[in-house]
């Protein structure tokens, strides 16, 4: 049995919050909010960043996390001194977000940072070492790497235009792997203290002419699942010493799949512009059996838990 948790971005949106057992799936609770954009979990609570809260200004609530999955006692909100808020990470309570519009990256309780004007700050995300924070800058086709009172560590450039967007490493922590938004490509890297040395650069879909633009990037064991905005779908990837080979690819069944997730055989894509959630079983072949969706109006985040 799995909590599934689900923002919608809608103006009437919130987080709702599901139950599956196998192929049945019921709505838990339903806690409004005024267009989140993204949630994550720590430390028996969830934050969830919100992308208005004080005059054009992003924050962030928390809720704590009862033993049935539901959220309860909502926190005044954390104020984030940036606007258009669009990823979070939080370490030990710490919150760390990245803003798409001021171009900013904040860390609590009060700490702001913006590099240049033309920064679009679309993820930030801890390294698995636990020493660093990883963070990606649309705008500026560049991965920083700073400390976790925001200084900078290191950084590394990647091609005019690519558009770096969200990261994910491997469960070693070894290897480091970037959906590139505006080129539509994957590139890799390995990471080593503090530092990036990159691999190589796959294209995210084959056999897709048209635009595409690829969202969230997620790994589970060996493979790499990469969501794909345009043609609608998620492709799968086999790692090896991080090399990043294109295997499989399938419909999102829905628009606009902004959000992807796994835990163990489940994978749930949320697709932002044709209101709905797909649920899948992993097959052992890397195949996709769909199994149910849900209608949530502009799903933007979703999240598994047992």
């Amino acid at each position: 049995m799995y909590s599934l948790y689900v923002a919608s971005f809608d103006k009437s949106g919130g987080i709702y919050h599901y139950e599956i057992n196998g192929k049945e799936i019921a709505l838990k609770q339903f806690v409004p909010l005024e267009r989140p954009m993204y949630f994550v979990l720590d430390g028996g609570k969830m934050y969830v960043l919100l992308r208005d809260v004080r005059d054009g200004e992003s924050g962030v609530v928390s809720f704590d996390v009862d033993g049935d999955g539901n959220l309860k006692n909502k926190s005044e909100p954390l104020f984030t001194k940036g606007e258009i808020a669009c990823h979070l990470a939080v370490d030990n309570g710490r919150v760390y977000a990245a803003h798409y519009g001021s171009g900013s990256l904040f860390a609590s309780p009060d700490t702001s940072l913006k590099l240049s004007e033309k920064s679009k700050m679309h993820f930030v995300g801890l390294t698995p070492d636990g020493k660093y924070l990883c963070v990606c800058d649309l705008g500026l086709d560049k991965i920083y790497l700073f400390d976790k009172d925001l200084a900078l560590k290191s950084e590394v450039k990647l091609k005019e235009g690519s558009g770096p967007r969200h990261i994910c490493f491997d469960k070693a922590g070894k290897y480091v792997y970037c959906a590139c938004e505006l080129s539509s490509e994957v590139v890799s890297f390995k990471y080593s203290d503090g530092e990036l040395k990159m691999l190589g650069t796959v294209s995210a879909v084959a056999g897709y002419e048209g635009e595409n633009h690829p969202a969230a990037i997620r790994i589970s064991g060996d493979r790499l699942y990469v969501s794909n905005r345009g043609a609608d779908s998620v492709s799968v990837f086999s790692l090896c010493e991080g090399k990043a080979e294109l295997i499989n690819s399938f419909s999102s069944r829905g628009k606009c799949p902004r959000d992807i997730f796994l835990l163990d055989n489940l994978l749930i894509c949320a697709n932002q512009e044709s209101d709905n959630v797909s649920v899948f079983e992993i097959k052992n072949d890397n195949s996709m059996n769909f199994l149910s969706e849900i209608k949530v109006k502009a799903p933007l985040c979703a999240m598994l838990k047992r």
